[in-house]
């Protein structure tokens, strides 16, 4: 059984291939590391199992639906190509997401759409034939499809055949013909059948007669070692002998800040609204904002809504008892802020920036909601309290395709944080840490950030302050000048 792994992420497929060994699978040498070279490897190794993680395996697309169409149209060419292939999916995506799903439809049976899986499961599940039942949680055409794994279908089948022709000895009736069908005699199979029991019968009354039963009120003695295991279950264990232990877990999205990330062409649009009013949109915002600055990116920072709190900030900034209302954009800490302008066009400031961070404020009173459904990032403000819950719904009606929207909620409480996710059918909720300045974010503001933004963060530039450089042509002078000494003294 060999495996070919698609991961994307070199210690992800060290973290596999650890265990496919470990359980005696063969895993193929050649990794793919990019989705264009799946089909080119695929024809080379021609391998059993195909693992492919959701994120970590990169693309030349860039949008989230476009690369979900991508890989529906690759295995649907496997299906057609490769039709004894098994493809395994990686992901951390709610159960009722729409993609998985169409994956289902694709006969792909099995998707680990969780953070961690015990390994033991993990190897037990791909050792066996893929099944139905382990993708019948998952949604295929808005419809949750169960599986009762405890009924046997050729079982059920038969008797149904049996009862059929059972019931055509009492009651057919032929259609479009005169002449009646011969009666079936089923006494020969019946006589077969108590042949059989009678048989099993007698031997259970010998195994019984051997077997000394404790009376009702003994505690029997149970010896393990002179109880034979089964053949099917020593076979069994002897297939999944491994070192490994029970409680082992395999990180499915490892916490690792060393990625192999797409590149990224273009202009990122990040939107951030509140479910109401002053629910802290705007700080969120600017603290995105801050964090991608930081990382040594060209951002600008859009106010999306009518509130006129970039007048307020520019004017406190600038020191100024009235509003700098006639100055469109100003600059502040290494962004380039633009105020709300009836006639801005949003079109003229894409081009300009890696990132453009778009602040909506309230979701409800945003005339660029539009450009929130086209953003390549969605976050929506909102609060963990039950009573104020009805903000989301307001929310998920005005918005109603919310499944690639992820929710902040400023300050939250772990335990808040997944009730709240358990009640939004587990999609991406985060509790935004509380900061002084959302101008300089904190090490835990920035890895929350780190893992919203995900694949649309590129790759960090080098930058060098003003006050580095100094100090750097400082010290190369004072290097210079004790080397010349030396030679000096030398000479």
């Amino acid at each position: 059984m060999s495996i070919l792994l698609a991961v994307g992420e070199p210690s992800m497929a060290n973290i596999l291939r650890k265990y496919f060994e470990e359980g005696a699978f063969e895993v193929i040498d050649n990794d793919v590391h990019h989705r264009k070279y799946l089909n080119d490897i695929l024809e080379l190794e021609n391998p059993n199992i195909l693992i492919l993680h959701d994120i970590y395996l990169p693309s030349d697309l860039h949008t989230k639906e476009d690369k979900e169409q991508e890989l529906l149209t690759l295995i649907n060419s496997w299906r057609v190509d490769r039709e004894d292939m098994r493809v395994v999916f990686i992901c951390e995506r709610p159960k009722n997401d729409p993609f998985l799903g169409d994956l289902v439809a694709h006969n792909v049976l099995d998707i680990f759409n969780e953070r961690q899986i015990i390994a033991k499961n993990f190897l037990e599940q791909l050792s066996a034939p893929p099944r139905y039942a382990n993708v019948s949680k998952f949604k295929v055409g808005g419809l949750t499809l169960s599986f009762d794994e405890t009924t046997d279908t050729s079982e059920v089948e038969q008797q149904e055949e049996l009862d059929v022709e059972e019931n055509n000895e009492v009651t057919a009736v032929p259609v479009a013909s005169t002449v009646k069908k011969p009666k079936i005699d089923f006494s020969e199979k019946k006589a077969a059948i108590g042949k059989q029991l009678s048989e099993r019968t007698q031997d259970l009354k010998e195994l019984a007669g051997k077997v000394s039963l404790p009376k009702r009120n003994d505690t029997p003695k149970v010896e393990k070692e002179k109880i034979p295991k089964a053949k099917a279950e020593a076979k069994q264990e002897k297939q999944f002998q491994t070192e490994l232990e029970l409680g082992d877990i395999i990180e499915f999205m490892p916490i690792d800040r060393v990625q192999q990330r797409s590149a990224i062409i273009g202009t990122v649009l990040i939107s951030v609204a509140g479910v109401v009013p002053h629910i802290g949109a705007t700080h969120t915002a600017i603290s995105i904002a801050s964090y991608l600055k930081d990382l040594g990116h060209s951002v600008a920072l859009v106010e999306g809504n009518e509130s006129q709190d970039y007048d307020r900030i520019h004017t406190l900034y600038e020191g100024e008892k009235r509003m700098l209302s006639s100055i469109n954009t100003f600059e502040m800490q290494g962004i380039t802020h633009y105020k709300y302008r009836e006639r801005q066009d949003l079109y003229e400031i894409f081009p300009l920036y890696e990132y453009v961070v778009l602040d909506l404020g309230s979701i409800q009173d945003t005339p660029y909601l539009e450009e929130f459904r086209r953003s390549h990032v969605k976050c929506v403000v909102c609060s963990g309290d039950e009573w104020k819950l009805h903000w989301i719904e307001t929310f998920q009606k005005i918005y109603p395709n919310h499944e690639d929207v992820c929710y902040l909620i400023p300050g939250a409480v772990e335990s808040v944080r997944k009730d709240l996710e358990e009640r939004l059918e587990w999609r991406s909720v985060y509790s935004f840490p509380i900061q002084v300045s959302p101008y300089e974010p904190s090490t835990d503001v920035e890895e929350i950030l780190y893992d919203v933004l995900g694949e649309f963060i590129k790759s960090p530039k080098k930058t060098f302050s003003r006050g580095m450089l100094i100090i750097s042509s400082v010290a190369s002078v004072a290097i210079t000048v004790a080397v010349l000494g030396v030679f000096y003294i030398i000479g």
